[in-house]
């Protein structure tokens, strides 16, 4: 069914839709360091976005454009098989690793680019595909195609993200988290967890639209790393970028503003946000208007 707005098109206006030439998908392998940090960060919240879906034993799960096995890992966990599916080879190269010190023996990782390559040809399709901050959230339908039982898609819902996070502790102290990305990589900032009005209510529409009832569930998280003392916290977090010789005390200070001290006499780190779960039955769509 058409309907009275043409989300497909305003998808197209979204930080992934824009962001899908061979430069950008490079650009996040060279990241792949401070995505593998980032697990242990946001152990936590990832746990909280992993209960909010509905997994079972024998599910087989595609994790797309899985990064360094954030979502990957604690979903393998809980079903039958998980493949954790990127085209950055240093990504994958974490991934495999974690998995392997975690014990897990029913993940697999396909190096593949999302963006080239079609569901059930390129690779196969499984029961629930999940994607988490990912290119894969460019074109819902195309998600949908990868999944045979359930589909999900997680994103920001709150304009609080990492590279935000990282600005703040090292505003002042650090060369590397001044002010936005470059040029190229600033149209992001239209992606769902900045901008609303591009946000998951785009994929929400597209899919009442053509025919799928919807779900969404929000949790509630962030980023955060407890410590016997401040200089514990201080010293893990300043893993996370290079602080300039004699802006130590300025990297403090930045991270005081969030350190709360606990009853225990331990003190705890932690910068909440948001996170939407949105989900779906991809066999609901009316393919046929879509195939048309």
């Amino acid at each position: 069914m058409e309907g009275l707005l043409n989300w497909r098109m305003l998808e197209k206006m979204t930080g992934w839709a824009t962001s899908m030439d061979d430069e950008s998908t490079a650009h996040w392998d060279t990241t792949a360091d401070s995505w593998d940090r980032r697990r242990g960060f946001e152990k936590k919240f990832t746990e909280k976005q992993v209960n909010a879906l509905n997994l079972s034993p024998e599910d087989t799960v595609l994790d797309a454009c899985c990064g360094a096995g954030r979502l990957t890992l604690p979903i393998a966990k809980r079903v039958k098989r998980v493949t954790g599916m990127d085209a950055g080879e240093n990504m994958l190269a974490y991934c495999a690793k974690n998995a392997r010190e975690e014990g897990l023996t029913n993940v697999e990782t396909l190096h593949l680019n999302w963006h080239k390559s079609t569901p059930g040809i390129d690779f196969p399709k499984h029961d629930i595909v999940v994607a988490c901050i990912s290119p894969a959230q460019a074109d819902i339908v195309k998600l949908s195609r990868a999944a045979t039982k359930h589909c999900y898609s997680i994103t920001f819902s709150r304009p609080l993200a990492y590279r935000h996070v990282m600005a703040e502790i090292f505003a002042g102290a650090s060369d590397e988290w001044q002010g936005d990305f470059t040029e190229k990589f600033k149209k992001l900032s239209t992606t769902s967890h900045d901008n609303r009005a591009l946000g998951f209510n785009v994929p929400f529409n597209i899919l009442y639209d053509l025919g799928a009832n919807p779900t969404l569930n929000y949790v509630e998280g962030g980023w955060e790393y407890e410590g016997a003392t401040r200089e514990d916290i201080y010293d893990y977090l300043s893993d996370f970028g290079k602080i300039i010789p004699g802006k130590e005390d300025m990297f403090r200070k930045n991270v005081d503003k969030r350190i709360v001290e606990l009853e225990n006499g331990r003190v705890r780190y932690i910068t909440k946000t948001q996170m939407s779960v949105l989900g779906w039955n991809p066999n609901e769509l009316d393919w046929n208007s879509i195939d048309k």
